[in-house]
């Protein structure tokens, strides 16, 4: 048996389960809400506001995170992707950027919502380089795009 989890229909001869994105914002809100963690941050493409997946998953963790108590750091960019590229991987240099925004807050961050997975591999280096480890300084989740 095969279950494939997309977004849309396909031909197939499995099952198919089409991911909420507003689940995918409140899921880890609710999980860093859980574990005490109320001072977090998110990163991912500027599209807050709109019907979008990012838009849609950034809005659900930040009124989540908010309703429970806590505070979210917004780590967004414009220039994230390099229009036409079709490899659909970040611009490290605006990972870096947004981590150093990380680092400077004051009081940093305990907890990061990473709202793709395309862009976790240049996360976890950017993080690592700075000092900060992955899963141990900083509790990190993402989901898959």
């Amino acid at each position: 048996p095969c279950v494939a989890v997309l977004g849309k229909t396909c031909e197939g001869t499995f099952d198919q389960v089409t991911y909420s994105n507003p689940a995918t914002g409140t899921l880890p809100a609710g999980l860093f809400l859980k574990n005490g963690l109320t001072n977090v941050a998110i990163l991912g493409p500027t599209e807050p506001g709109r019907a979008t997946t990012f838009g849609l998953r950034y809005s659900a963790f930040c009124e989540t995170m908010e309703d429970g108590g806590g505070q979210v750091l917004s780590l967004l960019s414009d220039d994230l992707y390099e229009p036409g590229n079709p490899s659909n991987q970040p611009r490290p240099s605006e990972i870096a950027a947004l981590i150093r925004k990380l680092q400077a807050a004051k009081p940093r961050p305990t907890g990061l919502f990473v709202m793709a997975d395309n862009l976790l591999p240049a996360t976890y280096a950017e993080l690592i380089s700075t000092g900060i480890r992955p899963g141990i300084d900083l509790p990190v989740v993402c989901c898959n795009s």
